[in-house]
């Protein structure tokens, strides 16, 4: 009797989605070993009629960038709020305060491959749940959080 293909197909899926978790892992590692922090989370903060970082999260991001030679990648946090709704691209999309605060990252010379996102939550809880559920835990971050009051900027 042969498996139904669903069941190969699964199987086949199974085996790349493994290969490519571990090799991201194994990249992650790399990079950590060369940084003495796995990450620099940035909160979101909002976006501004332009659909670009609000003023207060650009210095945030400006203050993470001071770091970009301890830290191996970059977390940028967000999807939005629940308190309105969410900017909306030309087509119509949500525009997310992760993906915007990425872009500003990438502009300012960051690799694309050091710039993670947590873009499932609509607040603070669910962004520190998401960013340790879908971040930390799976790359088994190794470093202890940064005295926040260092590079935390006013809003």
């Amino acid at each position: 009797l042969r498996p139904p293909a669903a069941l190969l197909i699964f199987a086949a899926g199974s085996v790349i989605v493994s290969y490519w978790l571990l090799s991201e892992r194994r990249a992650a590692e790399a990079a950590a070993s060369r940084s003495d922090f796995d990450c620099v989370i940035v909160p979101g903060g909002g976006l501004d009629a332009a659909r670009e970082p609000a003023p207060w999260v650009a210095e945030r991001l400006e203050a993470a960038l001071r770091h970009d030679h301890e830290t191996a990648s970059y977390l940028v946090l967000s999807r939005g709020t629940t308190h309105k709704p969410a900017p909306t691209d030309s087509r119509g999309y949500a525009v997310d305060e992760a993906a915007a605060s990425a872009r500003y990252l990438v502009r300012r010379g960051v690799a694309p491959e050091r710039v993670l996102l947590e873009s499932w939550s609509l607040d603070t809880i669910g962004n520190a749940a998401f960013a340790r559920l879908m971040h930390a835990d799976l790359a088994q971050a190794r470093s202890s959080p940064r005295d926040r009051r260092e590079v935390r900027p006013g809003r």
